[in-house]
């Protein structure tokens, strides 16, 4: 028995080939087979799944070839499908062959990685990033593991492993780090992520999600990062002071808040056209 592929993804199409050989001393005849398929997860394609040989000669060999098709929602392992063959001697003796073959159903698993959210927008910033993984394949990923690699653009502040174990089919799960940021453009998150697949087969890959980095200024227009004012609020106090100082010696001598204020203005408007005229000389 062979399959043309060996292993047969959900939806798709395969050739089942049977090779039947007489091993006895004289002719065998009406030989027939038969796919067993209802209740299973295969179908014939334009073909019964009866098939008939007329006679054998001793030593002859004969092929019976099935082309199958597998439902896309099969279950991913080997699938048991019974055939039994019967067939006739030189004598007219009927004999039966019960048969079950194995047919694999099999997808490689395939998944996407993605940033989820972070709160990291600048360089030289400690937060979190939470990344996404999304089984997109038939197969169920298991014993999934993903680990965040170091490099010079950030440090790892928190358990760089994340097990996150089985992941069916068209489902996701998240997992979150904790970094500091070293670099002042978009940075390239480094993973190794190890998985099963349904057979038990190890898989090991690696992959980059890209985060992005800003610089101070962007990631406050964008109001990623909220403005820091502390400078202005500063200036703005010593603005206060400074006039607060100047008008309590004006008024010292003039006794008169309104006029020391007045008199405060005078003296920066001189002060200001003073050194205007000096730029221009």
């Amino acid at each position: 028995i062979r399959l043309e592929p060996e292993r047969i993804r959900p939806g798709s199409t395969a050739q089942l080939q049977v090779d039947i050989t007489n091993t006895a001393n004289s002719d065998i005849k009406d030989i027939t087979t038969e796919l067993k398929l209802d209740g299973t997860a295969f179908v014939t394609i334009g073909e019964a799944s009866e098939k008939k040989i007329r006679q054998l000669a001793p030593n002859a060999k004969a092929t019976i070839i099935y082309n199958i098709i597998v439902n896309p929602d099969a279950e991913l392992k080997v699938h048991r499908i019974l055939m039994p063959i019967t067939y006739y001697d030189s004598l007219g003796v009927k004999f039966t062959s019960n048969n079950t073959i194995g047919i694999p159903v099999y997808s490689k698993p395939e998944y996407n990685i993605d940033m989820e959210n972070t709160n990291i927008y600048t360089n030289g910033r400690a937060g979190e990033i939470t990344i996404s993984i999304a089984n997109k394949g038939n197969s169920d990923i298991k014993f999934l593991n993903i680990e965040l690699l170091e490099n010079e653009t950030y440090n790892i502040i928190s358990n760089p492993k994340v097990y996150i174990g089985n992941l069916e089919s068209d489902d996701f799960e998240t997992a979150t780090y904790k970094l500091y940021s070293r670099a002042s453009k978009p940075i390239r998150l480094e993973f190794k992520i190890a998985y099963k697949d349904a057979y038990n087969n190890d898989f090991l890959n690696y992959a980059e999600v890209n985060m992005p980095i800003y610089s101070k200024w962007t990631a406050q227009n964008l109001g990623l990062v909220e403005r820091n004012l502390a400078w202005l609020y500063i200036i703005i106090s010593l603005i206060a002071l400074i006039f607060i100082y100047k008008t309590y010696k004006i008024w010292k001598y003039e006794r008169d808040l309104e006029k020391s204020i007045a008199v405060f203005f005078k003296n920066i408007v001189k002060f200001a056209r003073e050194k205007i005229l000096k730029i221009k000389k």
